[in-house]
Parts: C-alpha cells; sequence; structure tokens
C-alpha cells in the first residue's frame, strides 16, 4: 500500500508541523493503565481515529480502556452530560478510573442521561 503522508499538507491542515513521532506506535507491550475518553460529536479528531488507536494499542496493552460519550464533543472532561452541577460525566469517570485500584472506570452516569 503507497504510504500517502505528506508533511506540507499535514501542517497546512493542522497549522504546526508534526513531530518525530508523528505516525509512530508504541512497539513494546506494557501494563500502563491508559484510559481514552472520546465524545461521539468531536469534530477535532475524529471517532474513527481514537477507535483505531485504541484497537492498534491494545493489542500492546491489556490496560488500554476506551469509553466513548454520548452527546459529548472535543473536551470529554468537561462538555460530557452533567448528571448533577457538581461534575460532568467525562469527569467522573476520569476520577473513578484514577481512584480504582483495578484502574476499572465506574461508568454509571453514561446510563443516567
Amino acid at each position: 500500500m503507497a504510504d500517502i503522508y505528506c508533511p506540507a499538507q499535514t501542517t497546512a491542515i493542522l497549522g504546526y508541523p508534526t513531530d518525530q513521532y508523528y505516525r509512530k506506535y508504541p512497539s513494546t507491550k506494557t501494563r500502563l493503565p491508559v484510559l481514552v475518553l472520546h465524545g461521539d460529536m468531536e469534530q477535532v479528531l475524529p471517532v474513527p481515529l481514537s477507535r483505531h488507536f485504541y484497537k492498534q494499542y491494545s493489542v500492546l496493552n491489556p490496560d488500554v480502556i476506551y469509553v466513548e460519550l454520548p452527546r459529548t464533543g472535543h473536551t470529554a472532561t468537561y462538555s460530557s452530560p452533567i448528571p448533577n452541577q457538581e461534575e460532568s460525566c467525562g469527569w467522573q469517570i476520569a476520577i473513578s478510573f484514577m481512584l480504582s485500584p483495578t484502574f476499572q472506570p465506574d461508568t454509571s452516569c453514561l446510563k443516567k442521561n
């Protein structure tokens, strides 16, 4: 398959040049817990890109968790549906992930919306 990567075009689209890590995926297995939160209404970073990242990275790391938030835009921790006045569903999921000894986030707030 031909490589269609074009640095000049990518710079034009992104507004800045890419760094040395662009298009490089992890190559060694790890057990570092990773939480990927993605809004289904995201317009800056397309949903299929996050799904692709999750699929590729989870081959090397079984501790990657992908959560897609409904009715949520680019900033999943701030713009996710709000179950109460204090915090968003995205924040609840992120905090529960960090506080869990098994790194399993509580996604019950998704069912409330």
